[in-house]
């Protein structure tokens, strides 16, 4: 017959393993929804319309970190902005990727050198249901500038059948007008915005990506983020991963603090994961002026 003190350590044995089974089993179910989250990439690479004098800065230098940086990260989608048609050929080439989108005047070939909006996803992982494009004027749905932009503006959306989940997912990528002093013209760009979100996705999981030349606490950042129609991924995630701004225009010495580049998400999805990844701006391996933004979704 077994005493007091042996049934205590038997107890307190059998506790412990317990305790280490439902940990496994916890750490187990973690790293399954890790896995099966959708990773969304936000990344300006840089429009290369004046060619920089540095040859660090031209796409024939940085394009084989660009091209890296993609295949170590494997986001199942990148929202890309400023590539050109010949940057959008060799991130194809380089990695395999899918795309969707045309060019910011409307056309759907890649032998010219104008600038896209590009969304690349991974085959392996979604199925493209439906896309289309919409540009920043008062004719939405075809191409040219709007009130007071010098220049075309657009997005570039897609629907998506997620393979691992057969789920539906919306995926909008941006590219506001840039001159600094036009902040009632990005008003307009997140007025058009909001309002094809609300029209195209039909209740669905939305993703927005994009740079959107806007710090959140501007009024069409703000605007965007309120009313619960999408809300800032990097909100709602209690730690979020690397420097708070997204654009360090090649200076290596300073942390990044602007953030440009966003990715927002309406209340269908959970944030399991948001990081500017800054590999870029530590190593001086030039990719862009911009660090991506990678993020894990769930929906």
């Amino acid at each position: 017959m077994q005493n007091l003190s042996d049934l205590k350590k038997q107890s307190q044995y059998m506790r412990r393993i317990i305790l280490a089974v439902s940990a496994a089993f916890v750490a187990l179910f973690a790293a399954s929804g890790q896995d099966n989250a959708l990773k969304v990439m936000s990344y300006n690479m840089l429009f290369e319309h004046n060619k920089p004098e540095q040859q660090e800065r031209r796409w024939h230098s940085r394009v084989k970190y660009a091209v890296r940086t993609i295949n170590e990260l494997a986001p199942d989608v990148i929202g890309s902005q400023e590539l050109q048609s010949y940057q959008v050929n060799d991130i194809l080439e380089g990695t395999g990727y899918g795309r969707i989108g045309c060019t910011l005047n409307g056309n759907y070939s890649l032998s010219n050198d104008e600038e896209n909006a590009a969304i690349f996803y991974r085959k392996d992982r979604l199925r493209l249901l439906a896309s289309g494009n919409f540009w920043y004027n008062d004719h939405p749905d075809t191409p040219g500038p709007g009130l007071g932009m010098t220049y075309n503006r657009m997005c570039t959306w897609g629907k998506f059948e997620d393979l691992l989940t057969h789920k539906v997912i919306y995926i909008f990528n941006s590219h506001f007008f840039y001159e600094p002093d036009k902040q009632g013209v990005r008003m307009v760009c997140a007025r058009i915005l909001r309002e094809r979100v609300l029209k195209v996705s039909d209740d669905y999981p939305v993703v927005v990506t994009g740079d959107l030349n806007s710090t959140i606490d501007t009024p069409q950042l703000q605007y965007l983020i309120s009313g619960g129609t999408l809300f800032d991924s990097r909100s709602l995630v209690d730690a979020p991963k690397g420097p708070e701004g997204t654009y360090y225009d090649f200076n290596t010495v300073e942390v990044p603090t602007q953030r440009l580049d966003h990715v927002l998400v309406n209340d269908k999805i959970k944030v399991l994961s948001y990081e500017v990844v800054d590999k870029q701006w530590r190593t001086g391996e030039i990719e862009s002026d911009h660090l991506p933004v990678l993020t894990y979704l769930e929906f």
